[in-house]
Formats: structure tokens, sequence, C-alpha cells
């Protein structure tokens, strides 16, 4: 597996990225860092992963803790984040990757490539571990800081 090095296709998910935070959550990263993209899993209270087919296949996987998770719910929900049902928190998380993924593939099929987006499914809990896919040929890895936490985000093509 190699970290990606196609700067397009890093710039493309880190401005979908900051557009769906901005534009849906009114939040702003104080900043977006290049991560370990090599790592074969992800711990974190909160983590969406959603697949993608086309020309490529792989998938996106946001991780993070739940007191941001909650936070970036209640901005898109318009609520305090101790109004918030863990239902409520999944929907608005799995939309986050909606978001961003969508963001990207408009980038991607511009570009000439296929893409279809699976459904997101959201996992919370104390600290789950989820495999980030067997043997990617190309990953991406942002964090991206809001305050005093990071939202991670993955991006893996696995053919």
């Amino acid at each position: 597996m190699t970290t990606g090095t196609n700067t397009r296709w890093r710039e493309a998910l880190a401005d979908a990225a900051r557009q769906a935070l901005e534009q849906m959550v009114s939040m702003t990263p104080d900043s977006c860092e290049d991560l370990d993209a090599t790592v074969r899993s992800v711990t974190a209270d909160v983590v969406s992963v959603l697949g993608f087919a086309g020309n490529r296949s792989g998938l996106l996987t946001i991780s993070c803790p739940r007191d941001l998770a909650w936070r970036v719910s209640a901005g898109m929900l318009f609520a305090d984040p101790s109004e918030l049902e863990q239902e409520e928190v999944s929907d608005a998380m799995g939309e986050i990757s909606n978001l961003v993924l969508g963001g990207f593939k408009n980038t991607w099929v511009e570009a000439g490539h296929d893409m279809q987006m699976s459904v997101p499914s959201v996992s919370i809990g104390i600290g789950p571990t989820v495999n980030l896919g067997a043997n990617p040929v190309e990953a991406y890895a942002l964090g991206l800081q809001l305050g005093a936490d990071q939202l991670r985000i993955d991006l893996r093509f696995l053919k």
C-alpha cells in the first residue's frame, strides 16, 4: 500500500471536508494536516464508514471523539449537544460522510472516473475499532482540528 501522492485527490478530499463542515455545520477547521495513511484500523468513539464502487472501489472513514461528534451533529441539526440522542448523532455523522465523499466525487467524476456511493454505517461506543480495508493500493488521511478535538478522515482505494 502506498500513501496517496496525487495532490489533486488530497486537495479534493480536504476541500470537500472543509465545505461540509463550514456549510452544513458552521464549523471552520483550525487546521488540516496529513496523517499516517498506512494505519490498518482506527479506534474512536464515533466512526462512520462509507463505501464506494466504480472504476475504483474503496471506502471513506470519518472518526472522532464523542464530544466532537455531538458538537458537529448539534451544528447540523441546530440543537444543543446535550439534547441529542445517539440515533440523531448517528444520522448526522452519516450525512457528514455523504457530504464529504459526495464533494470528493464531484472532482473524481470531472476527471473522467465513475463512482457509486453506498449507505454509511456509523458505530458509536467507547472506542470501537474499525478495520480500514485490507491492502489498499492508495490511501489519504487527514486530521481536521476543531478546537481541542480532531476529526480524522481516511480515504482508501482498494483497487
